[in-house]
């Protein structure tokens, strides 16, 4: 009896140590599927955001606009590392005696910038409204700051035409959904350095709308000349400027807009003017106005980068219709376009000036104007290379598109030139340049000299691998130079260009044409050298094809 319990009891316990481990078993591979059904969950999540972000990666387009998303984004970058940030509110409808909280908000800016701290970085939210006068402008920013509106459009700091924005110390501020209007200075004393916004530290500008802000300038009491540096920005630091847009604001030469006038008080700057470096992207500038640049000066040694943005019917009374660069410089423009701009003296869209480099690609220029250069100009030992840019109907005396003058060295890839109308070429270098032309086609371009290409005192011209048609001239359907200038010209096609004297090439070895009786200057003739090119329908009033007059060669 004894042994049989002993047998039951044996075999109880294996029966429970199997079942035990059964259950185990079972839940181990039910802890193994659900980690695998939540692995595979993460993973096709983690693809779907990595295909979203790829989506919404290729619908990026310079012309569409989401406004709304864009604000939202960027409050929420800003606002990263809560650790690290104070909020503070402020509302039209708010009170001073308030806690800046976002239910007991403060009524004016500068009670929100008083109230933050210098060890980190201050939200101040603005409310729907607009915010003016005393508290709100001419103020003094010298913490981290992020000042944010409700939108760009409903959110609007208003100078009221007598005052300006704000002072910035060696700080990073940024304004994000903000239209900043009617703001305003007048600086009448020679070495002036003011703006409506001066910058000393790192400013950044999104989703802002800038409008109708104007600064006078004037000349000083006993003052027969006067030099002024402004902007309705000015920075010393850094500018970062991203899906703004700039409208109806002006530098005004209060003394008067003729060049003579333009020469004794001298003013430089326009929507921005920087000493440091400047990068503009997916924004708009029209209707700007200055003397010296009507968007952008960039003084010594700074840096001009440009993305994505569009600028239409701005100009400068003096010269560099948009832009101006000063000294050492280095700009690049991408993917941007240029329309109805207007330079007066130099420079539809930009006046290079001494020692600078500039990089153009993927951009169009459509009928901008100046006197010299009616899109690009480029000066004194300074560089320009081209890529995959389109000129058209832009005018101008000298150089209907590009003008390089005084040893500069034009470079010029993958470029269209149609209908742009000049006395002097299309592309014109003056007094000892380089023009490099490779790949490009010009079409129906207009000149009384070098309907294409122009070059002037000793020239080295290059074209290779394109097309020149229709082009006109009264002197070089195509191209025309002058004294001492070599030109190579290779697997070119030149076709039904026109002329009365030299249907694609003329050169002048003369002192100058305009003289009665010109004579060969001493000692000096050109080359031009001819491979593999195709010439088809080119018709001169004097049957000649390629005129070297006088004395001149041609291999």
């Amino acid at each position: 009896m004894i042994k049989n319990y002993k047998k039951i009891l044996s075999l109880s316990i294996v029966l429970l140590v199997l079942f035990v481990s059964m259950n185990s078993i079972s839940a181990t591979d039910d802890l193994n599927d659900k980690t695998s059904l939540n692995m595979d969950n993460h993973i096709e999540e983690t693809n779907n955001i990595i295909k979203n972000n790829s989506n919404n990666i290729e619908e990026k387009n310079i012309n569409t606009k989401k406004a709304t998303n864009k604000e939202n984004e960027t409050i929420d970058i800003i606002t990263k590392n809560n650790e690290n940030t104070n909020d503070y509110y402020v509302s039209v409808m708010g009170n001073n005696q308030n806690n800046g909280t976002k239910d007991n908000p403060y009524k004016t800016i500068d009670k929100a910038i008083n109230s933050s701290q210098e060890n980190k970085t201050n939200n101040i939210y603005l409310s729907e409204g607009t915010f003016k006068l005393d508290g709100n402008t001419n103020l003094t920013i010298n913490k981290n700051t992020n000042l944010i509106g409700a939108s760009s459009q409903s959110t609007i700091l208003d100078g009221s035409n007598i005052n300006y924005l704000c002072n910035i110390s060696d700080v990073n501020v940024t304004f994000t959904n903000i239209t900043i209007t009617n703001f305003y200075k007048k600086l009448n004393q020679s070495g002036t350095t003011e703006g409506i916004i001066n910058n000393n530290g790192t400013l950044k500008l999104i989703n802002v709308i800038l409008t109708n802000n104007t600064v006078d300038t004037a000349l000083g009491i006993n003052e027969t000349q006067s030099t002024i540096y402004t902007g309705i920005i000015l920075s010393i630091g850094e500018i970062q400027i991203e899906n703004m847009t700039a409208s109806f604001n002006n530098i005004n030469n209060t003394y008067g807009k003729s060049l003579s006038d333009l020469r004794k008080l001298i003013e430089w700057g326009g929507v921005i003017t920087s000493y440091k470096n400047v990068n503009i992207i997916n924004s708009n500038f029209y209707n700007n106005t200055g003397s010296r640049s009507s968007v952008v000066y960039a003084h010594t040694l700074s840096k001009l980068n440009v993305n994505n943005s569009t600028f239409k019917n701005n100009k400068a009374y003096y010269c560099g219709g948009v832009f101006l660069t000063y000294l050492n410089t280095t700009t690049t423009i991408n993917n941007s376009y240029f329309e109805n701009n207007n330079g007066t003296n130099a420079g539809g869209i930009i006046y290079q000036q001494r020692y600078s480099n500039m990089i153009v690609e993927n951009s169009t220029f459509n009928h901008n104007y100046a006197n010299t250069g009616g899109a690009l100009y480029t000066h004194h030992y300074s560089n320009l290379t081209t890529n995959n840019c389109i000129f058209t109907n832009n005018t101008a005396k000298t150089g209907s598109s590009i003008l390089g003058a005084d040893e500069v060295i034009l470079n010029i890839h993958n470029a269209t030139f149609k209908n742009n109308q000049a006395l002097q070429g299309a592309v014109m270098g003056d007094e000892k340049c380089e023009i490099n032309v490779y790949n490009s086609l010009f079409e129906n371009n207009n000149a009384t000299f070098g309907g294409a290409v122009f070059g002037d005192l000793i020239n080295n011209i290059t074209i290779k691998d394109s097309i020149l048609t229709n082009n006109t001239a009264t002197y070089g359907g195509a191209i025309y130079a002058t004294i001492n200038s070599s030109i190579i010209i290779t697997n070119n096609t030149f076709s039904d260009n026109k002329a009365e004297n030299g249907s694609v090439i003329f050169v002048d070895n003369t002192d100058t044409i305009d003289e009665d009786n010109p004579t060969p200057a001493e000692n000096i003739t050109s080359t031009i050298t001819s491979t593999n090119n195709t010439f088809l329908n080119n018709i001169a009033i004097n049957n000649e094809l390629i005129v070297n007059y006088p004395g001149g060669t041609f291999v």
